[in-house]
């Protein structure tokens, strides 16, 4: 592993995994950053987190970085001319470079040709060697919130990923007509003539996503290879491959798309200690009966020796038994005798040799990879519209994985007989009260008994299914008591809410001595005015 790599590589943030769906600031590491932009860039937002070398350990100061993927390198107009003179740039970007898979240079300053007596050629010349001997990029800022500008945006696009930018020049619509025609300009064998054609014949988009074969083919300049194509386009499932995330899911849950054998997943996204602090391993699986572990990094891209570099700096963790508490359980399999290899995974060969020893390249099938994330995207669909709906012991079961993940459970019940605005957005506030909403539905028998004979209105399975149909909804159970009580002991969720009509003192006390015996907190929300199932009924009744 490169030097610098030790020191500063391979500090893979959690923060990358969890910041797309947290509120929380984004943390970016630094190391002997000038107070004055650290502060700034914590005005912008971001934590700073700070590393700080031994004393007389050489390196670059001004850093911004980003495991060994990344590293902004600040520098004013004085010391970026002063470091030309004295040589220290080369050295420093010859470090860099071989550390980091991307280096980027700040320079802040309005001119670089006044600071000091130095001929623009040289400093022209500078500026091109870092880009090109180097492959360093270079950016020119004029201040300081210029510089904190556009590291923030750096930031925030390697650790949330670069918003999708279509490759297609795009201008403004003018009308619906216009922006019409250019959705339908963008099908196969179409253009800007055979959109005009193609609207006229079936006046709307929405017919001719519709439109048969033979249809379309009599749209004059489309034909029978064009209309094959564009039914191809406008039918055919999405199947792809967009992101690492995908590929992790659609492996932990199909290793046999990486190995033969009896193999066994026992971590996934696991901390573990690096010399400079904490990296993620994808994932770990275990061959018992080989008695080898294998640590897997998983790759959108072609893999490359820098992903080697982080993989072994994994597994030399590992050997040393210094993979800290969170990470205890892969120590435990290195204290046990399990040889420890590494497996870099992708949908694609390598451009250069890269594997070295212990630690191997594979080449994930991409057709099954594809059909293994549409399937992962089909049974979340369905999970989240059916199988939402546990009986008390499973959804206990389910409910202890969550929390064992430090993830916060609400609980919250009601008999929703006619589902209706006031209940969508209580169950949304609720919801925002932690990461995962579990809603119990009272059964026919216990909703008789709160409401009277005349109730129901629809019968428990039915409102059930309305409840598990709200995004804002994880899991629904139905009871048959009158009260949570039970339940509340069995899966003991850590926020029970409840609505405005209630306060503290005119809950069921059975049910609040339960929480506080175990620890969870009571939230009264704010009452909804003016919505009730009743007034609904009342309302249908007066038509």
């Amino acid at each position: 592993m490169p030097a610098l790599s030790r020191h500063y590589g391979l500090h893979t943030m959690v923060e990358r995994r969890l910041a797309a769906n947290s509120s929380e600031p984004l943390t970016v590491t630094v190391m002997r950053l000038r107070p004055s932009l650290a502060e700034a860039l914590t005005t912008c937002g971001l934590n700073v987190a700070e590393i700080e070398p031994g004393r007389d350990e050489p390196g670059p100061q001004n850093c911004i970085l980003f495991g060994n993927e990344l590293v902004i390198v600040w520098k004013n107009a004085h010391d970026f001319v002063q470091s030309i003179v004295d040589k220290s740039l080369f050295a420093e970007a010859a470090e860099l470079t071989e550390g980091y898979e991307k280096v980027v240079f700040v320079v802040e300053g309005k001119d670089l040709y006044d600071v000091r007596n130095v001929h623009e050629k040289a400093i022209q010349g500078a500026l091109s060697a870092l880009v090109v001997q180097y492959q360093a990029a270079v950016l020119r800022t004029a201040s300081q919130a210029e510089t904190v500008g556009i590291i923030a945006t750096i930031a925030r696009h390697q650790l949330l990923g670069v918003p999708e930018v279509s490759m297609h020049p795009k201008r403004k619509a003018v009308d619906l007509a216009d922006l019409q025609r250019r959705v339908v300009e963008m099908l196969p064998c179409v253009g800007r003539v055979g959109a005009r054609n193609m609207l006229r014949a079936f006046e709307s988009i929405d017919r001719i996503c519709n439109a048969s074969e033979e249809e379309l083919a009599a749209v004059p300049g489309i034909g029978a290879r064009g209309a094959a194509q564009i039914r191809q386009v406008l039918s055919g499932a999405y199947e792809s491959v967009d992101t690492e995330t995908e590929i992790e899911e659609a492996v932990s849950r199909n290793l046999s798309l990486l190995f033969g054998g009896d193999v066994e997943l026992v971590a996934r996204q696991r901390a573990v200690a690096v010399p400079t602090g904490r990296g993620i391993i994808d994932l770990a699986v275990a061959d018992r009966s080989r008695k080898v572990l294998y640590i897997v990094e998983l790759k959108k891209d072609p893999p490359t020796k820098k992903d080697v570099a982080q993989v072994r700096g994994y597994i030399d963790s590992l050997r040393r038994n210094a993979a800290g508490d969170d990470a205890h359980v892969l120590s435990e399999f290195a204290a046990g005798g399990f040889e420890i290899r590494g497996v870099i995974a992708s949908p694609f060969e390598p451009k250069h040799a890269v594997a070295a020893g212990e630690i191997e390249v594979r080449v994930l099938p991409r057709e099954k990879l594809a059909e293994a994330v549409t399937a992962h995207y089909h049974r979340e669909r369905t999970l989240r519209e059916v199988n939402k709906i546990l009986s008390p012991e499973p959804l206990r079961a389910a409910l202890d994985e969550r929390k064992a993940a430090s993830e916060t459970v609400v609980w919250t019940n009601g008999c929703f007989d006619i589902l209706h605005k006031g209940h969508v957005t209580y169950l949304e506030h609720a919801r925002s009260l932690g990461d995962c909403l579990v809603v119990g539905v009272n059964s026919d028998a216990s909703t008789r008994a709160i409401k009277g004979p005349d109730r129901p209105i629809f019968p428990e399975d039915h409102r059930a299914r309305l409840v598990a149909a709200l995004r804002c909804v994880d899991y629904v159970t139905i009871f048959d008591e009158t009260d949570t009580t039970r339940l509340l002991e069995l899966l003991e969720p850590t926020v029970y809410a409840k609505g405005g009509d209630y306060t503290i003192d005119t809950i069921n006390q059975d049910e609040r001595r339960v929480v506080e015996a175990y620890g969870g907190r009571i939230a009264i929300l704010p009452k909804i005015e003016g919505e009730s199932t009743t007034a609904v009924i009342q309302r249908i009744k007066e038509r």
